[in-house]
């Protein structure tokens, strides 16, 4: 499935899988076209970010989570607003989705 697919069966996966690619400055043309379901794929090994960039991704999605009552529901499985799940969760996130990183 194209990632531009997910945006309609999980939009608030969608939208922080897109954060990602709009921090590495991504186009929303080649993005929307990368195939995230296929797990022989791994499209998360393509492309690469720093980890000031990873820093900043994880303390977006921690607020995403935090303030998106849907988000929470759909990506977690404790969708509760406590700090300690959120932050299991954003590394969970990353660990199964998030960019290598690179040293640029």
């Amino acid at each position: 499935m194209k990632l531009k697919e997910l945006k309609n069966k999980l939009p608030y996966t969608y939208k922080a899988i897109e954060k990602m690619f709009k921090i590495i400055n991504i186009s929303k043309n080649e993005y929307d076209n990368v195939i995230v379901d296929d797990n022989d794929n791994q499209w998360f090994m393509q492309y690469s970010w720093t980890e000031e960039q990873q820093n900043e991704y994880e303390d977006w999605l921690y607020r995403f989570l935090w303030n998106t009552k849907e988000a929470r529901a759909e990506i977690m499985s404790m969708p509760i607003r406590k700090k300690i799940i959120i932050d299991k969760t954003v590394s969970w996130f990353i660990l199964n989705y998030g960019l290598k990183i690179s040293n640029k």
